[in-house]
Formats: C-alpha cells, structure tokens, sequence
C-alpha cells in the first residue's frame, strides 16, 4: 500500500502542514560545563567575555557568572579551537579565524559575524592573532602576517624569526606598539619582540639563557610589560630596555586585574599566586582550584574582567567550564551557567520513567566523561563511564528491558588509550541500567605489528538492535519479550580490513562477525581515492536491514574528478550476509551513472516492511527527502529542500507514522535545524527557531510524553514541547 496516496486523512494532513506549527520556547537540559578553548574579555569597563568552545561561541555580560550562545554567521563546529580577539579601542569590533582558517569579524561584540573574504591555507592555519587599527595581524607555522584593509588581505611581517613559531601578540590601545611572543627556541635567542608601528616591523627586546616559550605576555600600563617565559615572570618598566625575573611558577599564565593597575594574578592550573607589586611579592590563591593531573594542558586560558567596583578573574577548568576567582578572594568556584560547552551525541529516552536519559558525547578533545545520566529531567546529570572510551558517539536501549530501574543498554564510540590497559573495540554493555560497562571484544581482530595492544576497530557510528531477534518472535512485528540477541553495529573498519564495517552478533554482543563484505570497497586508480562509509542503519519490522554510505573522493593532483564507486543505500534481506544496491531515483555525484550523493540518515515505518525515507544533500544546497515503499527499489523526492538544513537524523512517530522528524546541522551560519511533517514528507514545518545550536545530531520523541521532543546537539540537550493539538493518533488503515 502506499502510504502517499491521496486519502480524506492525507488531505487533513497536507492542509495542517501548510499552518505554521508553533513548538513551546526550546529549553536547555545541560550538561552544563565542559571543555572550553579561550576566553576573551574587554580591557576596559566592559564586562562582556566570549567562550570559545567545542559546542560553540559563548558570551556573557555578567563578568562570567552566567553564559549565553552567541556567534550568528559563524559555521557549524567552527569555535573548537579558534583563535579570537578584540580591538582594544573599539571593543565592539572581533576577529576571528573559523578553525584557524576563513577570518571573520564582528562589529558588535560578538553577536553576529561576517568573513571579510580571506581565508588563510589549509595546510598553514592562524594559531593566534591581534586586531591593531584597520586590521589584523596573525601568526601560524608560515610565518606572521599583516593586514591594513580590515582582513580581507595580509602580507608579510619583517623582523621576526623565520625558523621560530610567534605563540601570542599583546596589543597597547594608547599607543601603536605591538609585542610577539616566541614558542620554544635556543637558549639566548630573543623570547620577545615589540613593534612600534602596528607590526609593520619588528626588533628583539629580551633574549634569556634557557629556551622555554612564551605562556603569557601583556602591557602593563605606560612602558610596564610583563611576560611568563615557561612559568618565568619577567617584568620590564621601561619599554623592554632591561627586564627583571619576579617569579617562577612553571607554565604559568598572567592576568592584570584591573587595566592599568598593578596588581597580577599567576596562575598554572594547579596552584596561584596574587601580587599587588608585579610579583616583588606575592600571596597564595589556590583554593577549591579543580584538580588537573596535566597542571598546562588542562588549562588553557586565564583573564580579568571588571565586576562593578571589583573584579573577577576567570580560568578555564577542564569538564567544568570555567571557574572564577571573586575579587580578592582566595578560593575559586564553578562559574559555568548556561554554558554548555560541549556536543552531545547519542541520546536514550527511558520508556515508563519520564525524565530518565543517557546522552553520549562525540569529541576526542573533551575532558568530560562519555555519558551522562539524568534521572530528573536534565536537572542534574551524573557522569560515568570515563577510563574504557574516549567518546561515544551512539546508544541503543532494547526495549524489551527497559521495565525497571535496569535494563540492558549498549554504547559506541572509540575506545581509551588508557596506560598499561590493552585497547578495547569501543562498543560497550551494561545490563544494570548504565550504573556498570563491560566491553565487547570477542571476534574482533588484534593490533599485530605495533606496541599497542587489544583489539583493532575503527569509530563506532552507530549500534542497532534486531527487533525481531527475540528467542521467540511473534509472527509478525517485533519482539516484546526480550532479551534481543541480534546487534549490528556500523564502524570505520578494523585497519585495512574493510569486513568490519558492519559487524554483527547473534549473542547480544558477546561474539562480533564482520557482514561488511558486499559494501563497495576502496577504489584507487594513481590518483583518484574513492572510499564509501556506512553512516546509518535501520531495521524494518521484517527484519530487513537498510545501510546508507557517504562517500570520500580526492585526487592526487587536486584536478577535477567523476566519482565511479557504487554508494548509497544497500540492503539485506538475510540478516545483513549479503547487500545489494537500492538507489534507483537517488540523485547521483555530478556526471556518475553509479556514485549516489552522500545518503546521511534513513527512516523505516514502524509497521509496514519496505517503507522508508532517507535525506541526501549536495554541496551547498540544503537535504532533500526521499521516499520509497517498495524496499528502495524505487525512491521519490517528495517535499522541497529543507531550507539551511543538512539532515543528520530521521525519526517517525511510532503511533502515528504519518509524522516524520528531520534534524540535522544548520549551514551558512545560521542555527536550529528541526523540521517536521504531517504528511509523509510532503509538506514540511520548521520547529527549530528559537533553538541556538549550530547542529543536532539525535532527535528524539519522548515515549512518555509524545508532545516532548528531545535532542542532542552540539550544545548538550535540549527540549521543546509541541502543541496538544498537533499530537495525532494513527490515521493509517
């Protein structure tokens, strides 16, 4: 039967698609806190600070108390490690490289961004930069560059070390001078260089006997400077002429607390020391600092900021966020409402406990644990899971063991490198709930040839459970009574082994075979590379499975190419042994007769064997959906574009599948991408305003409560609460 033809209940439908649907105000659920990369705050009497982070660009205007998203036009997943800063004059005005690469500036303290048309190469991105008047300068592993045209073109600096990496810049907002830090060098090369001229040129000013770089480096006031040489204060009053060693507190970072004053903070992450005399002398100010085994590289960033008639100075502290230091307090406190400075991925709703949820997290460089839990709601989250993975991607809840406070769930990601510890496949079990984990090796290959140890898989995208793999399956539908013994799971493979791209295990889990083999393997001519990836995986109540690839194209030469691998969809009909190709009415990659445009999440009918949709996107334009109920053997675009949208999830309303959910990352700078359909696809709303994320990955409709719908983004989790009247019941026959 198919499920767009024309009946009374799709004319309700399409007509109800055409109102706008109006969801309750997005609100966040956390985790609060996580990695963040920098912080900027105004020199002056402002108190705005920007957060740079994994999850996105953060401000606030409350001296850090609480934090807010920010940052309109900047591009999805942009502000990880980024570098930023302010013109000290006119403190509206922001640059920033989107990763070290397209500049853009803001004129209105960070809220909305534009590029000014440069982008920096690939292979040299800005690691650091300082506004100066009509432009930027920035340094990277190709030297130091200037521009006096507001960004849009650069040129050379004269005067710095060309075999030496600049590592910061300070900037004085009275004058036209400069100073430019080095990274590690000689003993007896010049550590610091001042410019008098914006940075035009550029003379060494202090040269010291060992060869630790620079960690930190301001203007005092007038001619006073300051910088920490490895954790070694030097502090000069005359321009740089001569310099005297104040202190010494490896790797420490310096902060002035009021503009102009003399009053210092040092701080490593581990302990801190507070100077009213530019460290003649000192006092300590270590209390309730978080604790960081890696003192440096756990802490990134350290700034003063005015507070009124005081000040507070803001660090950043690991899974924390960040934490202050209020005023002439000596004890520190998490300082980190609002921010929610890391992606969430991977997302379980409890059935029969509302407010229950687990929610992974996708980034190699994030400091906090793999998954949170919340059993209230997302008014608190506890953390677990921290030493076997560095990061889950994906969970999976089988639903016939969710009755009670256990119940068996899996999660995937990549696993730890955890000293002393062989290395594990990154796909884990608990059959208590989530309160313990136990990683599932068997069947997977063994590192040979190296000093790492354990077995060998690449990153886990996605696990899914049988719904029909039950000991005894009704005959017809999926299982109620549980356990399912069936699981697959979509990986990256195991080396070069291409098999294990999709495994699969019949025990739940206990015993890993590789069912990968038919998926189209790597493709190289001298020249063009062609690789397809499995990125998602869905089950039909029959049991068939359906595998959808996106695909990785490059030539040597970098000359224009015509992809010729098969990608797409494929699917099983034998409990994924064998796959064919299911693409007739796909779009294809540009002039192929075979390479299928990247196919990023596909959707089956809870109910109906061989009902399915899947989003496909080409280079800048937004996701199509498409529609098949014949297995795929056919598919239909049905809808327009998904304006502003790359879809990254799919989701149908299992009581009323005429409903389908789309979500995904939002492109051109803008945010909140959630769509919905009444009607099969046909007709699309946009439920995403007022949603400040750049993307989403999971989206979720609460089994307790069909008006609530929950998503993990890369800003945590968040909600929105959809109107009564727009909850359906089944109008399928």
């Amino acid at each position: 039967m198919n499920i767009l033809a024309v009946s009374p209940a799709a004319v309700l439908a399409g007509l109800l698609a055409l109102a706008p649907l109006h969801a309750e105000p997005w609100l966040p659920l956390g985790p609060e806190g996580g990695h963040v990369t920098s912080l900027l705050a105004s020199p002056g009497g402002n108190t705005r600070v920007l957060a740079t982070t994994e999850g996105g660009l953060f401000k606030s205007d409350d001296a850090g108390r609480s934090w807010q998203e920010t940052g309109r036009g900047l591009s999805f997943a942009a502000t990880g490690f980024t570098p930023i800063a302010r013109y000290a004059i006119w403190t509206q005005r922001h640059f920033l490289f989107e990763d070290g690469r397209r500049l853009m500036v803001s004129d209105d303290n960070g809220e909305s961004w534009t590029p000014t048309g440069f982008r920096a190469p690939d292979s040299a991105p800005a690691w650091t930069l300082a506004a100066i008047p009509l432009g930027v300068i920035y340094a990277s592993n190709a030297g130091v560059f200037r521009s006096v045209d507001g960004g849009a073109t650069f040129a050379p600096v004269q005067g710095l070390p060309a075999d030496r990496n600049v590592a910061m810049f300070a900037t004085n907002s009275d004058t036209t001078q400069l100073l430019a830090g080095v990274g590690m060098r000689a003993p007896g090369e010049a550590a610091v260089y001042g410019s008098n001229d914006n940075g035009a040129t550029w003379s060494p000013l202090l040269s010291v006997d060992h060869g630790e770089g620079t960690v930190s480096l301001i203007y005092l006031s007038g001619s006073s400077m300051a910088v920490s040489l490895g954790g070694r204060i030097y502090v000069s009053g005359d321009a740089g002429a001569n310099w005297s060693l104040r202190f010494d507190l490896e790797n420490a970072r310096l902060a002035q607390t009021r503009r102009y004053g003399s009053e210092l903070i040092a701080m490593n992450g581990q302990q801190c020391y507070r100077s009213s005399d530019y460290f003649t002398t000192s006092t300590p100010c270590s209390g309730d600092l978080p604790f960081w085994p890696y003192g440096g590289y756990d802490f990134n960033a350290l700034v003063a900021v005015n507070d009124g008639d005081g000040y507070r100075v803001l660090a950043t502290a690991r899974n924390l966020g960040v934490t202050a230091l209020e005023g002439a307090a000596s004890t520190w406190i998490t300082s980190s409402a609002g921010l929610r400075a890391e992606p969430r991925r991977g997302l379980v709703l409890w059935p029969g406990q509302p407010g229950r949820a687990l929610a992974g997290r996708p980034r190699l460089d994030s400091y906090t644990s793999a998954i949170a839990a919340s059993s209230d709601g997302g008014v608190t989250w506890q953390q677990n899971f921290v030493e076997q993975a560095i990061f889950i991607r994906t969970l999976a809840l089988d639903p016939t063991t969710a009755a009670g406070s256990a119940g068996t769930l899996y999660a995937a990601g990549s696993s730890a490198s955890v000293i002393g510890q062989p290395r594990n496949s990154g796909i884990f079990k608990s059959t208590d709930g989530g309160g313990s984990w136990n990683a599932l090796d068997d069947g997977i290959p063994p590192y040979s040839g190296t000093s790492v140890t354990g077995v060998r898989l690449g990153t886990v995208r996605k696990v899914l459970l049988d719904p029909r793999s039950c000991v005894s399956p009704p005959a017809q539908g999926t299982c109620t009574n549980g356990p399912l013994n069936g699981v697959f799971a979509l990986t990256t493979g195991s080396g070069s082994d291409e098999r294990f791209r999709i495994i699969k295990s019949s025990q739940g889990g206990a015993a890993w075979t590789p069912v990968g083999a038919d998926l189209p393997t790597f493709l190289y001519d001298g020249n063009l590379s062609q690789f397809a990836m499995p990125v998602d995986l869905e089950a039909d109540v029959a049991g068939t499975l359906y595998v959808s690839l996106f695909g990785d194209y490059a030539t040597d030469d970098g000359t224009p190419f015509t992809p010729t691998i098969v990608s797409g969809v494929f699917r099983s009909d034998d409990g994924g042994l064998t796959w064919s190709p299911r693409n007739a009415g796909l779009p294809k990659y540009g002039a192929s007769a075979t390479t299928t445009r990247d196919v990023y999440a596909l959707a089956v009918h809870p109910r109906r064997a061989g009902v399915l949709w899947a989003s496909t996107i080409e280079p800048g334009q937004s996701s199509r959906i498409h529609f098949s109920d014949d297995g795929g053997a056919n598919w239909k675009n049905v809808g327009t574009a998904l304006d502003g949208c790359d879809v990254r999830d799919l989701q149908v309303d299992t009581a009323a599948p005429q409903v389908v959910y789309a979500a995904g990352i939002a492109l051109d700078g803008s945010k909140g991408c959630v769509w919905r359909s009444e009607d099969g696809g046909l007709n699309w709303n946009p439920i995403g305003a007022g949603l400040p994320v750049h993307g989403v990955y999971d989206l979720r409709q609460d089994p307790n409560d069909r008006r609530r719908l929950v998503v993990a983004t890369t800003s945590g989790v968040w909600q929105a609460l959809l109107p009564s009247d727009r909850i359906f019941d089944d109008r399928e026959n």
